[in-house]
């Protein structure tokens, strides 16, 4: 059945404010007028900064597009391991080497072009993973979902928004995006069969005639602006599957003459992520690609792109662990349903979290009002919150 869902996409919190009244003595039967003292000021709600916007937009390398740009959101304002836990689930048995193409959960390589579009098939590559490990079916033929509907159908997109910085930088498209505006799309209107809205390589027209065929009900993320640690990578990508995350690339390195051969080991200062991928698996000593700089077994992340079958290793490339920024912006869907046409939402935002506002203390209320048009059943309540210990209390 499809969500009834109630959300409040923004961080949140709110203070209460206790008036009181005091009784005044008497003089000679006359009231005397003594000195108040003075009242502290209301609080007064005030936002999180804001990360910096990014100096320019994704890179265009060797005719292939990047895309990825991050929130606004992000650094302290929000907590390590949001999954419920910083290990993502029972802690596991590590093997030296996992791969979920092993295990046919990982679909076939695409081939985003020039366009800056990353984010929507690292996205959508995450969500037909997740599909097939759920319903436990193979990856041939397996789901195929459109990046197309993903990158012209989000809000963004849609309403044109541009960052607040240098004029021509805008989201959604072949502009860039991430995750975040995605997860409002998935769950507030659904994921598009590919046959249905097939890729075009440019900026083109939502189309908004499209039936959907999933509906996401959880996303979860696992870092922001740090690397999460290689084991609890590793076990969030055993315990949920390929695991959609970001990394800087440059063309220095990352250019169409990579052939696969070995790991990447990039050396200096890296720059913030540029590109949104899929972690599908790792190997602790790769001997059949070895690392760029020493020449050893690599210690590698195995990592689905979308630049086509023909670049890299079929399409896949190795990432030394912690190397260029990898694993910054994780995250991955954590659940999901069939789309029904008979379900229905009430939301305020369209567009994804992009702020907080606090009044210094972490316990508060809050207070979201929806009329429904007819007498109806909840069946689920969705909300952003900031860290995975957060503990909320939901009255209907």
């Amino acid at each position: 059945m499809r969500k009834l869902e109630f959300m409040r996409k923004v961080g949140f919190v709110i203070g209460i404010i206790v008036l009181c009244i005091s009784v005044m003595p008497l003089s000679n039967g006359l009231p005397v007028q003594a000195d108040e003292p003075p009242q502290p000021a209301p609080p007064q709600p005030q936002a999180a900064p804001l990360l910096p916007p990014p100096a320019e937009p994704p890179p265009v390398i060797d005719g292939h597009g990047t895309g990825f740009i991050p929130p606004r959101v992000g650094g302290s304002q929000v907590g390590q391991g949001m999954s419920g836990g910083p290990l993502g689930g029972a802690l596991l048995l590590q093997p030296p080497a996992f791969d979920w193409r092993n295990q046919s959960k990982v679909t076939a390589v695409k081939n985003q072009g020039a366009c800056g579009s990353c984010y929507a098939f690292a996205s959508i590559a995450n969500v037909e993973s997740k599909v097939l490990i759920d319903t436990g079916t193979n990856a041939t033929p397996g789901p195929d979902y459109s990046e197309n509907n993903s990158k012209e159908c989000n809000w963004r997109e849609l309403n044109n928004y541009d960052c607040p910085c240098p004029p021509g930088f805008p989201w959604g498209s072949c502009d860039g995006g991430t995750y975040d505006i995605l997860a409002s799309l998935f769950s507030q209107k659904g994921i598009v069969d590919e046959a249905n809205d097939p890729y075009v390589a440019a900026d083109v027209a939502c189309n908004g005639s499209c039936p959907y065929n999933k509906t996401l009900l959880d996303w979860r993320i696992i870092s922001t602006m740090s690397y999460p640690n290689t084991n609890t990578l590793k076990n969030y990508i055993q315990n949920n599957g390929p695991v959609y995350t970001t990394l800087w690339v440059c063309e220095t390195y990352f250019n169409g003459s990579y052939d696969g051969s070995f790991t990447f080991n990039y050396t200096g200062t890296p720059g913030d992520p540029n590109h949104a991928v899929l972690i599908v698996g790792w190997n602790d000593s790769d001997a059949q690609h070895p690392d760029q700089q020493t020449g050893q077994p690599g210690r590698c992340w195995i990592v689905k792109n979308s630049w086509g079958q023909g670049w890299g290793d079929l399409g896949y490339f190795y990432m030394t662990y912690g190397t260029s920024n990898i694993g910054w912006w994780s995250s991955y869907m954590d659940d999901w349903q069939d789309y029904d046409n008979n379900g229905g939402i009430l939301y305020y935002d369209d567009d994804c979290w992009d702020n907080s506002w606090g009044y210094g203390t972490t316990t508060a209320w809050g207070l979201c009002k929806f009329i429904p048009q007819n007498n109806t059943t909840a069946t689920r309540v969705e909300f952003w919150t900031t860290d995975a210990i957060t503990d909320v209390d939901i009255y209907l």
